[in-house]
Order: C-alpha cells, then sequence, then structure tokens
C-alpha cells in the first residue's frame, strides 16, 4: 500500500504560533455555563513536557485532583472541571475547562486563578511522587495495546522525528523533582499571555484584566 512513497527530501521549518492574550464571550441562554482558561506551554519535543503532564494532572487530572476536590467537592462551584494540554513539536497550549452555574462563574475564574498560580509554593513531594508513579503506570499499560503502541510511535515520529523508547520515558518521569516542578509553574503559570472563553447566559463574568492582575501580582 505505502511501496510508491517517498521521505522527504527536506523539512519545512514553521516559525511557532503566536499565543494572542484574549477574551471571549459568547451569550446563550442555556442552564450551565462553560468556562475555559489557556495559557501557552512548552511542546512535546521541550525537556519540561512530562513536568507540564504532571503538574496537569496534580491540578486537574481526576477525581483527586486539586481543583476537582477544591472546586466542585469543597465548595460546589462547578459539576465538571478539569486540566488539558494540546502539545504540538515546538509549543502548546494548557487549559482548565469548567461546567458551572452562571452566578458562580466569578467566583469559580478567580479560584481557578489562586489554584493555578500557588501550585509553584504549595506543591508537596507526595502529591509529585504519585503523580509520577501513576504516569509510569500509564506508560507502561499502554505497550499491551497495539493501538496505543502504534499511536505513541507516529507521535513521536511526526513531532520529534525519533522514536523515545519507554525506558527512556519512564527515565524522564523519574528525574522529575519538585524544585523544578515549581519552577516550570511559576514559568507557566505566572504570565499575561491568557485567554479566557465563556459560553453562558447572562452572568458576571470577570474580565481577564482582573484575572492577570491575581496571577502575575
Amino acid at each position: 500500500l505505502f511501496d510508491d512513497m517517498q521521505p522527504a527530501q527536506t523539512i519545512q521549518n514553521i516559525s511557532p504560533p503566536t499565543f494572542t492574550r484574549g477574551q471571549l464571550i459568547r451569550t446563550k441562554d442555556l442552564e450551565q455555563a462553560h468556562y475555559v482558561l489557556a495559557l501557552p506551554c512548552s511542546g512535546r519535543t521541550n525537556p519540561d513536557y512530562h513536568t507540564i503532564i504532571a503538574l496537569l494532572n496534580i491540578l486537574g487530572g481526576g477525581m483527586s485532583s486539586r481543583l476537582f476536590q477544591k472546586a466542585r467537592e469543597e465548595l460546589g462551584l462547578c459539576y465538571s472541571i478539569y486540566t488539558s494540554a494540546s502539545c504540538q513539536s515546538d509549543s502548546g497550549m494548557f487549559s482548565v475547562y469548567a461546567g458551572t452555574s452562571p452566578h458562580q462563574i466569578r467566583t469559580l475564574s478567580h479560584l481557578v486563578a489562586s489554584e493555578l498560580i500557588a501550585i509553584k509554593d504549595t506543591l508537596t513531594e507526595k502529591e509529585l511522587t504519585s503523580t509520577k508513579t501513576q504516569m509510569i503506570s500509564c506508560a507502561i499499560m499502554s505497550q499491551e495495546s497495539s493501538s496505543d503502541r502504534c499511536e505513541r510511535l507516529a507521535s513521536d515520529i511526526t513531532y520529534s522525528g525519533k522514536i523515545q523508547t519507554l525506558s527512556q520515558v519512564v527515565e524522564d518521569i523519574k528525574g522529575i523533582t519538585l524544585e523544578h516542578a515549581k519552577a516550570v509553574a511559576e514559568k507557566m503559570f505566572h504570565t499575561k499571555d491568557q485567554v479566557m472563553v465563556t459560553y453562558a447566559p447572562e452572568a458576571d463574568i470577570p474580565s481577564l484584566d482582573e484575572l492577570t492582575e491575581k496571577m502575575v501580582a
């Protein structure tokens, strides 16, 4: 099927995308409000990639994450909240999504900003060790699925041009230190480069400048 395909002779140099700060408000008569805060982050080929994924898991990677426990379980500000990262070879985007009630958007958005900026000071060795163990377990277990292995190999070739072995991935994850994770968190979250999007009925929605002031103070 692919016998006639030839590899490209040259790789086109493309400049990294520019992250543009801004706020988008879409108003519609909905029962719930949808909220997203996005920030730029490093890409897959950056040495900080696995550290970013670790921070993602700690902040909003599941029911035991900081945002889920604080925003949903403790304060009841939302019914759904999680973090995600969309990373290409040289750049990426870290985002927080929450589904909430319209009258709680302001409180929730300030809580999210507070939790993002606080992790550089409050991250613990216990949290980091736990998420590193989970990441390593997922990497090993993914080897049992042929489709997962094919997807990982294709991603490696697409983003970096070379295949990263399982042992290399495990070593990278094991090498994440508490001090470095805090430094990456400060670099990533202590920034004015933010995008906030809300899709909700008429509500008291904070301005992006409010959140920026909170995060870079």
